[in-house]
């Protein structure tokens, strides 16, 4: 769900706004000369060369008007295409999740990270997604987010569709809809690599610890 989209669909659509003006120049029209579609004799010169200059001032009106809904139009698409660098082609995972949990809109990056679709990530829990026993530091990072209003960090690992899993640290901010429901606003960084590296180096000294504490004391003392 893009949160533009509310304002897009609210917005008038170019070709219905030249519609209606259009609709507004033939009413004008139909307006300032009753009588010669009977009697084209009916009005003076006087009158016809007055509503005829009426009817191209209104002209340059309607193509003015036309000219600034064209470039609205060229800036929200030039809008649309920047949310989408932003947004979709961003290199860590977005997500906005509501009160209930539920994944509202995501990234691309978002739902490669967990291996699903997007549509498949849009409208379910994000504690799906969740190991279960990182539920609870999930959950405790969320109330503390609700009750300070401050930003949280947590570090979780989270489930993909093939059932493996991945090392994610979460960063969450409080916000809210247009209607003033609580909303999270998610960044997912992929942190596999380095926990994979770190546990490498704890397990790479913790075997030389090992193999030194197996030495005979005397290899143990310093050489004088």
């Amino acid at each position: 769900m893009n949160p533009n989209s509310k304002n897009e669909d609210s917005a008038p659509k170019p070709e219905k706004a030249a519609e209606d003006l259009r609709q507004r120049a033939e009413d004008l029209a139909q307006n300032a000369l009753p009588g010669l579609q009977h009697s084209p004799h009916a009005m003076s010169l006087e009158a016809m060369r007055k509503t005829l200059h009426e009817l191209q001032v209104h002209q340059i009106e309607l193509e003015m008007q036309n000219d600034e809904l064209r470039r609205t139009q060229e800036l929200l698409d030039v809008a649309r295409a920047r949310y989408f660098d932003l947004y979709d082609l961003a290199p860590v995972g977005y997500c906005t999740v509501d009160a209930h949990g539920l994944v509202l809109e995501a990234n691309i990056a978002a739902a490669k990270l967990l291996g699903v679709a997007r549509s498949a990530l849009v409208g379910q829990r994000i504690s799906r997604f969740i190991v279960k026993n990182h539920q609870d530091s999930y959950y405790m990072c969320r109330k503390q987010l609700f009750e300070s209003g401050m930003p949280q960090t947590c570090e979780l690992q989270m489930s993909r569709s093939d059932d493996s899993h991945c090392w994610v640290a979460l960063t969450t901010r409080a916000g809210h809809d247009d209607l003033g429901a609580a909303l999270q606003h998610m960044v997912l960084y992929d942190v596999s690599e380095s926990k994979i590296m770190a546990a490498a180096m704890r397990e790479s000294e913790a075997r030389y610890r090992a193999l030194v504490e197996q030495l005979p004391p005397a290899a143990n003392k310093p050489k004088v």
